[in-house]
Parts: C-alpha cells; structure tokens; sequence
C-alpha cells in the first residue's frame, strides 16, 4: 500500500475546500493554494494571488478592490465581497518538517453576518417596542388618575344632587302652603 497522495489528488481535495487555503513560505511565496483562495484573491486585490504576506497586508490595511469592503481589520479581517457575501480571514504559522509555513484561512461567514444583521434589526424592534410600553404605561397612570377623579366628581355630584332633592323634599314638608 502506498504511503503518500499524489499531489495532485491533495490538491484537487483542496480546491474542493468550501474554505479559501493558501500555504505559504514566510517571505510571502505561497506553497499551495486552493481555487477559493484564488478566486477570492482576484476578487479582493484585483490580481492572482503570488505574494501571500502582501495579500495578508492587503486585507489588514491596505486598498480593497473591486467593490469589495473591509468589514473590519486586525487580526481576523472580514471582507464583504461585491455578491454580499462576507469572508472572515485568519493566519497562522506552522511548522512543517522543521520549516515555517504559514496558513491564511478564508471562512464563509456569511450566514453569522446576516445572523447578526438581523439581531440588530430584532432588538432596535424591541428597543422601540419597550419605548412605546413604556409611554403607554405613563399613559395609563394618568388615565387611570383621570378616571379617578371622574369617578370623585361624578360621586360628588350625586350627593350633591340627593342632598338637593331631600332638602327640598324636607322644605316641601315643612312648608305645605307652597
């Protein structure tokens, strides 16, 4: 049995990496590099992938292209490519057989963006729903005093108008030639 992948079967695994992968050397000459990263190379500088570190340097804060927008930069850029799409990138040194590779990452991470899109929407919603609870809870109270006093004078009146009519009830009694 052998003990190794021709490079072309490894390389064809890699191409089919919904990930975008590049291997590089320190200097920036890459190693390996999948059609993802490739792709998105193009996409993001505006030429084919041939110095990983300026790519790297690119993405952290130089010039994006091609109607692509940095999202944020540091240590794990983000990228929003022209489609909407958002690419969530990362780098890592490896050690190989004694020798330093580094790896860049380029994660989809498209469906966590517009999962967290709609959070912010969910809870400006909220914010504005708890806004309007609360102005009509302070409407309430001063319906509720409102009625309350009502309710005071509608009493009043009604004892006003019973004392009325039992006074001249009374006045009526005592005074039959009227």
């Amino acid at each position: 049995m052998k003990k190794s992948l021709p490079k072309s079967a490894v390389k064809e695994s890699i191409d089919n990496l919904p990930a975008g992968l590049c291997f590089s050397l320190p200097s920036g000459m890459p190693l390996l590099i999948n059609r993802v990263m490739y792709n998105l190379s193009l996409a993001i500088d505006g030429q084919s992938l041939q110095n990983a570190e300026g790519f790297w340097r690119t993405l952290t804060e130089g010039e994006i292209k091609n109607g692509a927008e940095a999202v944020s930069r540091g240590a794990q850029p983000v990228i929003r490519l022209p489609d909407g799409s958002f690419r969530t990138f990362s780098r890592s040194e490896l050690t190989v057989e004694g020798r330093k590779v580094i790896q860049i990452i380029a994660a989809d991470t498209t469906d966590l963006h517009n999962m967290a899109e709609q959070l912010r929407e969910n809870n400006e919603a909220l914010r504005q729903l708890g806004a309007r609870l609360r102005s009509y809870n302070e409407q309430l109270g001063e319906l509720t005093k409102r009625e309350e006093l009502l309710s005071a004078k509608m009493r009043i009146h009604d004892d006003v108008g019973r004392t009325l009519v039992r006074t001249r009830y009374a006045l009526a009694q005592t005074n039959p030639e009227e």
